[in-house]
């Protein structure tokens, strides 16, 4: 009882900040530097979580919010198609207390629904995208048994090719999946766990490799990170493997392949001593785990994946309650080793080095190009003639002589 005591004004406060999903989903449309940029919204009263898709079918990525103080669902039209300009759209108004909000094509017929979990009427529900074009929505009930619904996601568990529904809730410390056994229209309610002491994060990924999905979870008051292995490979059988019990307030957890090495490792986040980590599928299949620290950060409750700065490997995006910050970490990959440097907004430059033909002859015959500004390893090197990508480590900065004269210089580069 002591960690629900000292929990409980986190709880209220709203933590799960929509910003922190709302940075990051944009990575996915394609190489967009992350700079902060004016809210999609300021009247989401109490925005619990955010997530992005192509709600009207026009081409760009929309933003959904749930706010949990007046209980609305919404979608937020990218009207200018940059991000620059938003136009609210209410879904509806009516649940009480919604903590998620995810998208999905639930229904099977080509646009994208909406789904929400809500903690005051323990409501997981979908909105059908009646029109396509998130004009009309048309309000479906999945189930009123997620005592303290607080996450809510989709993916296909059973394997039959439509999109099922997970949800984890707080108050009974259930993980559990929703079986669409039609088109949306129909649900049969699965027990994965009952035993995740607080469920506060739920997410999907093939953890072990074996073609089938399995299921991950945080539960904040027993610090436990935990994934279900599907065993049946169909959602009728699963089986409990502990990642962490260790992890200190465990507000989110997400996977994706940080290392590169082809399985899925997971981000979490420890709020209670301010830290992001990741965990290394280590063994390939989920039997064996190292944790590795991201960053640090005053309370972070929620880090979401993507590849951020166009790079080709996953980074972290994470959201500080204590100091009302969303970061990134980029990850500087190299021989499957994943190395983190939380960095500021990025800026782009270009620096071109010719060499001569006898350049190798020459003494001395190598040089190193080094981003000072920003921290080790910040560029990306290329060998344009020859389409050879140059090798980047992730050693610390070191001092260099400045042989070129500005205006390198003044794009903080130096090169010797």
């Amino acid at each position: 009882m002591t960690r629900r005591v000292r929990f409980a004004p986190l709880l209220r406060a709203g933590v799960f900040a929509g910003a922190a999903v709302l940075a990051a989903a944009p990575a996915r449309a394609g190489n967009v530097p992350f700079v902060t940029q004016p809210p999609v919204t300021s009247s989401g009263s109490g925005a619990y979580s955010g997530a992005l898709a192509d709600v009207d079918g026009d081409g760009d990525l929309d933003a959904l919010s749930a706010s949990g103080y007046d209980d609305k669902i919404a979608w937020y039209e990218n009207t200018a198609r940059n991000g620059t300009a938003w136009t609210l759209r209410t879904i509806a108004l009516n649940a009480d207390g919604p903590r998620d909000v995810w998208a999905a094509d639930v229904d099977g017929d080509g646009d994208t629904d909406a789904l929400s979990v809500s903690r005051n009427d323990d409501k997981v529900a979908w909105y059908e995208n009646t029109l396509g074009d998130g004009t009309a929505w048309t309000p479906r009930t999945i189930s009123t048994a997620a005592d303290g619904g607080w996450s809510v996601a989709a993916a296909d568990v059973d394997g039959d090719g439509d999109q099922d529904v997970l949800s984890a809730s707080i108050n009974d410390d259930e993980v559990a999946w929703y079986e669409n056994t039609g088109n949306g229209t129909t649900w049969t309610v699965r027990t994965i766990s009952t035993a995740a002491d607080g469920a506060v994060a739920v997410s999907a990924a093939d953890v072990d490799r074996d073609g089938d999905i399995d299921v991950l979870s945080a539960s904040v008051y027993d610090d436990t990170i935990a994934w279900y292995e599907n065993t049946a490979g169909n959602g009728t059988a699963w089986s409990e493997r502990v990642v962490s019990t260790a992890v200190d307030g465990a507000f989110s957890v997400t996977a994706a392949d940080l290392d590169a090495d082809g399985d899925p490792d997971l981000l979490v986040t420890a709020a209670f001593v301010d830290a992001v980590r990741w965990y290394e599928n280590t063994a390939g299949n989920g039997a064996a785990w190292t944790a590795r620290t991201v960053a640090t950060a005053a309370t972070p409750v929620s880090v979401v994946a993507g590849d951020v700065d166009g790079d080709g490997d996953i980074d972290a995006l994470s959201a500080a309650f204590t100091a009302n910050t969303v970061a990134w970490h980029r990850n500087d990959t190299i021989h499957e080793t994943a190395c983190f440097v939380t960095r500021p907004p990025p800026r782009r430059y270009f620096v071109v080095t010719e060499i001569t033909a006898n350049a190798n002859t020459q003494t001395p015959n190598r040089f190193r190009v080094t981003n000072l500004g920003v921290g080790p390893s910040a560029s990306r090197a290329e060998d344009r003639t020859y389409d050879i990508p140059l090798r980047l480590a992730c050693p610390g900065d070191v001092p260099s002589s400045v042989l070129a004269p500005t205006p390198v210089e003044l794009m903080d580069f130096r090169i010797e």
